[in-house]
Parts: C-alpha cells; sequence; structure tokens
C-alpha cells in the first residue's frame, strides 16, 4: 500500500526488492515497486526490479525507465514490443515513451504521429504538447495540457503536468 501511495520508507524499498529478488513477488508489487524507485530518482534499482517482470504493464514501465535513464535502445525495445498490448495503461505508457523519444530527437512531427492513435491520458497528452509546443501552435499546447492536467490522477503526472503548463505560459509569454 505505502508504494501505491508514493510513499515508503528505504526499509520498504529493500524489503519490496528482496521479495521481487526471490521471484515471488507478484506483478503488482514489481510495477508498484519499480515506479516507486523511478520516482525517487533509483532508475537503476528500478531497471533491476521491473527487468525481472514480463507483464506487458512491467515491461511499458521498464522501457520509459530506460528512456529516461539513456538507454535508448532498450526503451525503444521495450516500447514497441508492448505498443499494441490490448490493455490501454500499457498502450498509454509504451507510445508516450515512443513519443517522447522522437520529440528527444527534436522530431516533434513523429512524436505527434507516435500519438495518433493513442488513448488520452496524462502521460499522452503531456508528451503531445510538448510536441505542439515545438511545433509553435502554443493555442493547442495549452488546451492539450489542461486537458491532461485535468485526468491526472498521480502526483507526478501532476507534477509533470504542471511543469508542462509552466513551460507553455513561459514560451507564450505569460509570466503569470
Amino acid at each position: 500500500l505505502a508504494l501505491g501511495e508514493g510513499s515508503g520508507t528505504e526499509a520498504v524499498l529493500s524489503a519490496g526488492e528482496a521479495l521481487v529478488s526471490s521471484g515471488a513477488a507478484p506483478d503488482a508489487l514489481v510495477i508498484a515497486l519499480g515506479r516507486r524507485l523511478r520516482a525517487a530518482g533509483e532508475l537503476g534499482r528500478a531497471l533491476s526490479i521491473l527487468g525481472q517482470s514480463r507483464h506487458p504493464e512491467a515491461i511499458a514501465e521498464l522501457g520509459e525507465t530506460a528512456r529516461r535513464a539513456g538507454s535508448l535502445a532498450m526503451a525503444e525495445r521495450c516500447s514497441t514490443q508492448v505498443e499494441q498490448d490490448s490493455d490501454p495503461r500499457v498502450r498509454v505508457r509504451a507510445l508516450a515513451t515512443l513519443a517522447r523519444m522522437a520529440l528527444d530527437r527534436g522530431d516533434a512531427a513523429r512524436a505527434l504521429e507516435c500519438l495518433a492513435s493513442a488513448p488520452s491520458a496524462a502521460a499522452t497528452l503531456e508528451v503531445r504538447a510538448l510536441a505542439e509546443l515545438r511545433l509553435g501552435q502554443g493555442g493547442n499546447a495549452l488546451r492539450t495540457a489542461q486537458q491532461g492536467r485535468a485526468v491526472a490522477s498521480t502526483d507526478e503526472e501532476r507534477a509533470r503536468l504542471d511543469a508542462t503548463l509552466g513551460l507553455i505560459y513561459h514560451r507564450e509569454g505569460d509570466a503569470e
């Protein structure tokens, strides 16, 4: 429970890691622990944990964690492996990761192409807003980021979209 709420002491994290390493952890624990470690900036530990599951959601989270860690080949491999999964959460994470990689390479148009069939969720709307901003579509970017902020359900999603909104306001000259 502590992991799902975004909390958890080092003792809780270490106990979770030990359970995952023993092979006795359910996929839900692997995914929650991996996300929590990633949010704490423990990318190496998160990669290690998420890499121990073959569950599609864990693979999608592994892709995003690899992207943040700079392991782009791993990020692309994981994300393309699950981008057509039937679970919308898996598709959202995989497509948002692929789009963000395109955006990071400077290809905003490709980022939008990656998101063309993506479900509307905080992660996909965040990247869509950033791509629209890069293409000079400030009004669209603002609407997209606001939509993403409205559907954000976790502290990390809200923080990421608040940062995106701040960037848009800054670029559009609205210092308030």
